[in-house]
């Protein structure tokens, strides 16, 4: 059925509530969505993620308590080049650019989606197994750059078998971070109805990878309620409700 599947609603009386359950992952992020109660039980074809939106367009997980994890659809919370919105020692703000893929990394965990950017339960593994790929890119370029500086140009030729593994391993990892920074802006895009397209998330996060994260990280909470944290795994507080 696409991108639609089948959910049973039980049959209720005229006094009807809504009926809340929460839709599995398909190609975009799952989202709790409130069903629209109905008079006999049947099976009904609903998208795979629906936005339950109000005036002032946002959407709230219903199964979660806290009404704060509001967020907003068809539009970023800020906007792109509002990194310092909230001043320059902002943990998100500061991650992002001292340590972009750790800061990318916490995101990929609050959206539940594992070191590949595929939603799944290994997600819990994502900000450990990108921290580390990210300390090995910045540990090779260090490496490579002091070479660079302190090897005689004979030698360098002489040595370049060495020099290109480097070269090699970095760009790599460079690729693979470029990969998952696009990945990720794509499906919040996708799940939060916000326009753009695959090559606009390339080039965001290819030439600004730090406004790409922080814009992201800043969408799913809001900053002025949930105050984010640059040593826990999802880059939020404790007491932060999930909107996966």
């Amino acid at each position: 059925m696409g991108d639609h599947i089948l959910v049973s609603i039980p049959e209720t009386s005229d006094d009807c509530v809504p009926f809340a359950t929460t839709i599995p992952f398909a190609t975009t992020i799952p989202f709790a969505t409130t069903v629209p109660c109905v008079q006999s039980s049947a099976d009904k074809a609903v998208p795979a993620f629906s936005a339950v939106a109000d005036e002032e367009d946002v959407t709230s997980n219903p199964m979660v308590a806290d009404s704060s994890a509001a967020v907003p659809i068809g539009r970023w919370r800020e906007g792109f080049f509002d990194c310092f919105e909230h001043g320059f020692s902002e943990p998100t703000c500061c991650l992002a650019f001292w340590c972009n893929g750790m800061a990318l990394a916490q995101v990929m965990t609050r959206l539940k989606l594992n070191a590949n950017g595929e939603p799944n339960a290994l997600y819990v593994r994502t900000f450990a197994g990108l921290s580390f790929m990210w300390i090995a890119y910045l540990v090779s370029w260090m490496i490579f750059a002091y070479a660079i500086l302190t090897t005689p140009y004979l030698s360098f030729l002489d040595s370049f078998a060495v020099f290109f593994q480097f070269i090699l391993l970095i760009g790599v990892l460079l690729i693979n971070f470029i990969y998952l920074g696009t990945e990720t802006r794509m499906r919040m895009r996708t799940a939060f109805q916000i326009p753009g397209s695959r090559m606009g998330d390339f080039c965001a996060f290819f030439w600004f990878p730090c406004c790409t994260v922080t814009q992201m990280a800043r969408h799913t909470h809001d900053h002025h309620i949930h105050k984010s944290s640059c040593c826990s795994k999802n880059g939020l507080r404790t007491g932060a409700p999930d909107i996966v």
